[in-house]
């Protein structure tokens, strides 16, 4: 006797109980880290919790989901624990639901909803020992494994060595936790055996090693990206780590539901082809939140350097809420913090060591409005000689210098250097030091 069929509503039922398991889980990770300082001891059952709920509530739930319908097909309501997310950041964790955030979960939705309209309706009939082998234990599997590895390992070893709470850093965790935890194949074969061998009262199927092989792979990759999600959620807002790691994963999971169990050879190719808009709209959605709130952390960036450097309040207790704030950073570390590009700010801190100038600054600036597009840190520093010299974005320079003696009796023109770039999250921002 085989399961019975049209039951991939009730699998998509469970991945949505599933998705707001897992924002719980996050959020209460995220509320852990910002209770530290107030509440310790709340703190640390507050992060047990949602590790808990994070690796044992959800993925029951989504091997529950998987049971009922195609991989392919769950694999868009993912995005549903953006919006769960979303919606509930501003009242547990105090996050601001802006309008383009709010714009950008109506897309998520959309295409959420519409591809459960064009996406597989129909499993595999039976999903049989002999038929997993033949999917799993393929040259398409190897290809796709070792990619994946080598994707890990660079994210690994070149943007996690990144300083914490890095932008690029952050993106590279949460992208590395949604490519492993989206591998969902091994969860489908898992639970497909599991059921052949209820309905079928086949109990030889687990007298092979092959069944114990692809649980082994499900609990890996479900435990696996733990570590990379909640070391973003501990640096970075939820709204921005969580937006991140869905969308990862939802490309993740719809690439190997598609490559590994060739889900989607059974549709038509004008259904193929809306299935791919609708998960494209998904993850569009996502792009859209996460470049807001890349734009956002940059936004805050000096404030995240003045929690690790010197910092002088200019003004007494109330200079904060002005915007009116100091800070001494290295000069290279700061024209960074501010959005010059790495090579930009080696060249200036290159050119004011050449000219003897201290290799620190000191910025002034103001953080009044949080809808400014425009950072400006003012620094000043003391010279022998007077030089000028001007970057552009690419790098190039160009400058004049004359002696300090050259006019006695005359105030001396500060040594200017000046950077603009349009890079990043940034729409515009000027760097402006006097040498």
């Amino acid at each position: 006797m085989g399961k019975p069929k049209e039951l991939w509503i009730l699998g998509i039922g469970l991945e949505i109980l599933s998705t707001l398991s897992g924002t719980m889980g996050k959020q209460l990770i995220r509320l852990s880290e910002l209770s530290r300082r107030s509440a310790p001891r709340c703190a640390n059952s507050l992060f047990t919790a949602g590790l808990l709920v994070n690796t044992i509530a959800g993925p029951i739930l989504d091997m529950a989901a998987y049971s009922f319908a195609a991989q392919s097909l769950i694999a868009p309501f993912g995005g549903l624990d953006v919006i769960w997310n979303a919606a509930l950041a501003p009242y547990i964790l105090k996050e601001t639901l802006t309008r383009s955030r709010l714009q950008a979960c109506g897309l998520i939705f959309i295409g959420t909803v519409l591809s459960g309209v064009f996406g597989s309706h129909e499993d595999e009939e039976q999903y049989t020992l002999a038929l997993l082998e033949e999917k799993l234990l393929s040259w398409r599997l190897g290809l796709y494994v070792v990619c994946l590895i080598l994707f890990v390992a660079f994210n690994i070893l070149v943007p996690m060595r990144r300083p914490k709470k890095d932008l690029i850093r952050g993106i590279s965790l949460g992208v590395t936790a949604g490519s492993i935890a989206g591998n969902m194949f091994c969860v489908k074969a898992g639970v497909e055996l599991i059921e052949t061998s209820i309905w079928n009262q086949e109990g030889e199927i687990w007298t092979n090693f092959f069944p114990y092989a692809v649980l082994v792979g499900a609990a890996f990759f479900a435990l696996s990206n733990v570590y990379f999600l909640t070391q973003g959620l501990l640096e970075f807002e939820a709204l921005f780590m969580v937006t991140i790691y869905e969308g990862s994963m939802i490309v993740a999971n719809c690439i190997s539901a598609a490559v590994v169990l060739l889900e989607l050879e059974m549709l038509p190719l004008w259904r193929v082809t809306l299935y791919s808009m609708c998960v494209a709209m998904v993850c569009l959605g996502m792009v859209s939140i996460s470049w807001t709130e890349a734009w956002s952390v940059s936004k805050r960036s000096i404030s995240e350097v003045a929690l690790s450097s010197d910092v002088t309040i200019v003004g007494g207790s109330d200079a904060t809420m002005q915007g009116d704030v100091e800070m001494e950073v290295p000069l290279e570390e700061g024209l960074r913090q501010c959005g010059a590009n790495q090579r930009t700010a080696s060249k200036v801190a290159s050119i004011s060591n050449a000219m003897g100038a201290p290799q620190s600054l000191k910025t002034k600036t103001d953080t009044t409005s949080e809808e400014a597009t425009a950072s400006k840190v003012e620094c000043s520093t003391s010279s022998d000689s007077t030089s000028s010299t001007a970057l552009d974005a690419g790098g190039k320079t160009s400058g004049r210098s004359s002696p300090a003696d050259e006019s006695p009796g005359r105030a001396q023109p500060d040594n200017m250097a000046a950077v603009s770039t349009t890079e990043g999250p940034f729409e515009a921002t000027e760097l402006q030091m006097s040498l």
